[in-house]
């Protein structure tokens, strides 16, 4: 079953590959009051639906983040940028 919800923000990141190529990856941002009862945090805190409300799923090239295996893991703004800016590999 496709999913009916959309994202807010689509980011495309292009950076060039070890091997000369190019790699792309698409981040896509939703939410957390998009999803039903409870999520959890980059530490492991469980949050309940009215806590989702500045909180947001991410989605890597068409597959959920989850963070130490949890289902429904969701990021503040900050956690986001931080891992962003720690994926982004400088020469």
């Amino acid at each position: 079953m496709a999913d009916s919800r959309k994202p807010t923000t689509v980011v495309l990141l292009r950076y060039p590959s070890k091997r000369g190529g190019e790699h792309s990856q698409k981040l896509e941002f939703f939410p957390g009051e998009l999803w039903g009862k409870y999520g959890f945090g980059l530490k492991g805190e469980k949050y309940l639906r009215g806590d989702l409300e500045n909180r947001y799923r991410m989605r890597v090239n068409g597959k959920w983040f989850n963070y130490k295996g949890k289902k429904y893991t969701f990021l503040t703004k900050t956690e986001v940028k931080e891992l962003f800016f720690r994926s982004i590999h400088l020469k």
